[in-house]
């Protein structure tokens, strides 16, 4: 299923996004002039686009790849509000006083267009005012020199300069360029300089339009023109120069939202019947997150520094399932949000008193019967935990004594890791066996014996064996009073450790429709994350013998990751930078879920999705050098993964490419070649479980194209990957 957004069409403008660092770019494909643009993003967006970086260029450049011309941005002139002084200190100006202008009539005017600093006209005004002129101009200057007993000092200078160069040498020299406050001020310069124009400290640069004050220019050889007037700029998409137009002209526009990442790792630490306990990891050290649940919103306000955040959910329903979603926030801006569901723990005495009641109410003597028998079994036991071991006695007696005694080890280890004693063994059979019950009985007696294990063995037949029969997990560690809180009525006796039901929706939809209606009226399309998972998904329906969805699912854009998966290494905006050849990825045979970097002059040093199994040379990395990047190029041909343990084990790991730099880096280190990097996806569950448990068919999956994953009924319960926009019924689950 293709999840990537390439067009949306709002009130019929053609619009196209692209992210860096945080902010959102939105190419916005009407034609406006600059100050009609600037309303339709203050209205729908942000603001017309900030650009404060080459990253920001080249993302802005992607929001069109169609696109040739020029489209406006956020950068502005404004002759009357931008003007700064060089001395940029508010304790030197009193009220009123880094405001003073002195301007001659019809000044400012950008007459010669750009003209950014300012000159005290001695020459032609006796009244000294002053105008705007081009900051090549060469002319004298004025410095200040700080006071002497309270008064200004100003000093004149007879070499002739630019305006940025009699600006240096003030700061050298001196303090500054001249700041005038007042017009006393303004009369002790005119008495200073006799007949000369000169220069002073005001000066200004163009505005963003968001207030932003990024100094990031990208200019176009000769620009900003000569033109008079009021400019705006506009970014050219052939090359991402921007060059001065003017504003009233018509010209597409390029639009912003701020983003911010989301926490990392949301995860349920801990929950027991009336909370749950949520701990995720910050991301640039943020402390303000809202978690929404339930329709509420709670604040919460993380303390500073590093480690996880950890926030308890508290007065919640036993066995109850809650979806939380939680955003970061930066003035007042949200990140998108990542959700997860967690539970809270069943209740056994109120999951007990539902199945009596429904019992009673169905009038089945046997499901009665079979509570009576459950409740006794959980009564019997005097520890919570039983170790299940899911064989026959017979088949134990092929094992040698030092076998056995490597079994006992393996689960005497869980058992000390668990801090559990004492604690009942049950073995399950066909068929009785006294050989077996005196030799094992005696091995396993001695064994934990030696330990100081307290151990009852139970080799007969009773109601806990008929329960555990059904384990079919091998031997196992599990806590039995929470396992049989599970029960349902409908299984009886089969024993079910998991936590969630299945249903079997017998209505035809495209994957897309199923997960909404699963989602509306479930918890969501079927996560399975074990053979017990997929046992339950096919009794979910004994008559049908076709394919259903379940919740596995292909994206070719979110589900991409980096190999070093430590969110430490990544600046803003650098875990998701991305360098895609034209057309991918595109997931060609159905496996391409490992990425090369093309280099060489042809591709530029840009990326392709490949079959992991391919061997490739590689690079890795390993680590930095006063802060450069260091990589090592691997001329031996491997599959990605054979290569990812290469790195891991001999250096830091597969490569990961942060920006263009690195990007650049590794290209030419490959000569040509085309290379394993760090990144990879894997299938993604539609509840956001993490969860690696697969079980394909023969051959599955096969195509490209086929993103949605089907189980089949007919197959006892394989997967097949299929086209998304076919119909057929569907797995839901609680």
């Amino acid at each position: 299923m293709d999840k990537r957004l390439l067009f949306v069409f709002i009130t019929g403008a053609q619009l196209s996004v692209a992210f860096a660092q945080t902010l959102q770019y939105y190419f916005v494909n009407v034609s406006l002039d600059w100050t009609s643009a600037q309303s339709v993003c203050r209205r729908d967006y942000t603001d017309l686009a900030t650009i404060e970086t080459t990253a920001d260029v080249d993302a802005v450049l992607s929001t069109a790849s169609n696109y040739t011309g020029k489209a406006w941005i956020g950068l502005y002139d404004e002759l009357y509000n931008s003007w700064k002084w060089s001395l940029d200190d508010s304790s030197f100006y009193g009220d009123g006083e880094y405001t003073f202008r002195n301007w001659y009539p019809g000044s400012p005017n950008d007459l010669y267009g750009p003209q950014l600093c300012v000159r005290l006209i001695s020459v032609s005004d006796p009244l000294r005012r002053w105008d705007d002129r081009q900051c090549s101009d060469v002319r004298m200057f004025v410095c200040y020199n700080g006071t002497v007993d309270g008064t200004p000092s100003f000093v004149l200078s007879n070499v002739s300069l630019n305006w940025t160069e009699a600006q240096m040498f003030c700061r050298k020299n001196y303090v500054d360029l001249a700041s005038i406050r007042n017009q006393t001020e303004n009369d002790v310069i005119s008495a200073l300089i006799s007949s000369a124009d000169v220069w002073i400290g005001l000066y200004r640069d163009k505005l963003w339009s968001d207030g932003s004050l990024s100094p990031f220019r990208h200019w176009a050889d000769g620009q900003p023109g000569s033109d008079s007037g009021v400019q705006c700029a506009a970014t050219e998409f052939g090359s991402g120069r921007w060059y001065d137009e003017s504003c009233s002209q018509s010209l597409p526009f390029i639009c912003y939202k701020k983003i911010l990442p989301n926490a990392e790792g949301l995860r349920a630490s801990g929950q027991d019947e009336s909370s749950i306990t949520l701990q995720w990891n910050k991301i640039n050290n943020s402390t303000s997150f809202v978690l929404q649940f339930n329709g509420s919103e709670t604040n919460i306000s993380s303390p500073d520094g590093d480690g996880p955040v950890n926030y308890t959910v508290s007065s919640l329903t036993a066995g109850t399932r809650y979806t939380f979603t939680l955003f970061s926030v930066f003035e007042n801006v949200r990140s998108s949000g990542v959700s997860i569901v967690a539970a809270t723990v069943q209740s056994l005495i109120l999951y007990c008193v539902k199945l009596i009641i429904y019992w009673f109410l169905t009038k089945s003597i046997v499901k009665i019967l079979v509570l009576l028998f459950i409740a006794v079994c959980v009564v019997s036991v005097p520890t919570d935990y039983v170790v299940a071991m899911d064989m026959q006695l017979d088949s134990l007696t092929e094992l040698s004594e030092s076998e056995i005694n490597d079994a006992l080890a393996e689960l005497h280890s869980k058992l000390k890791h668990r801090k559990i004693s004492p604690v009942w063994i049950f073995f399950h059979s066909n068929r009785h066996s006294s050989v077996s019950e005196s030799l094992f009985g005696n091995i396993y007696r001695s064994y934990f014996s030696q330990r100081g294990v307290p151990l009852n063995l139970n080799v007969k037949p009773s109601c806990l064996a008929l329960l555990l029969k059904h384990n079919q997990c091998g031997m196992q560690l599990f806590n039995l009073k929470r396992c049989l809180f599970r029960i349902s009525s409908r299984l009886c006796l089969h024993f079910c450790c998991s936590p969630q039901n299945y249903y079997f929706v017998n209505t035809t939809l495209n994957w897309t429709d199923a997960q909404s209606l699963c989602r509306r009226d479930y918890a969501d399309l079927a996560t399975a994350e074990s053979t017990a998972d997929v046992e339950a998904v096919v009794r979910s329906a004994a008559d049908y013998t076709g394919l259903a969805w379940i919740g596995l699912y292909d994206d070719l854009v979110n589900s991409w990751k980096w190999s070093l998966n430590d969110s430490s290494f990544y600046g803003d905006g650098e875990q998701t930078f991305r360098n895609w050849y034209s057309g991918q990825p595109n997931n060609l045979n159905g496996q391409q879920h490992c990425v090369i970097l093309l280099s060489g002059s042809s591709y530029y040093g840009q990326w392709d999705d490949q079959e992991c199994e391919e061997a490739r040379w590689f690079v890795c990395y390993n680590g930095s050098v006063n802060g450069s990047p260091v990589y090592i190029l691997i001329n031996e041909s491997l599959s990605w993964t054979s290569a990812q343990a290469f790195c891991q084990e001999n250096y830091v790991d597969l490569a990961s490419v942060r920006n263009q730099s690195e990007n650049d880096i590794i290209s030419n280190v490959g000569g040509g070649s085309f290379l394993w990097i760090g990144l990879y996806r894997e299938k993604l569950w539609s509840d956001g479980s993490t969860s690696l448990f697969r079980n394909w068919a023969f051959g599955q999956p096969n195509h490209g194209g086929e993103e949605c994953m089907a189980t089949h009924f007919n197959e006892s319960g394989k997967w097949h990957d299929q086209d998304c926009s076919l119909s057929y019924p569907f797995i839901c689950y609680k």
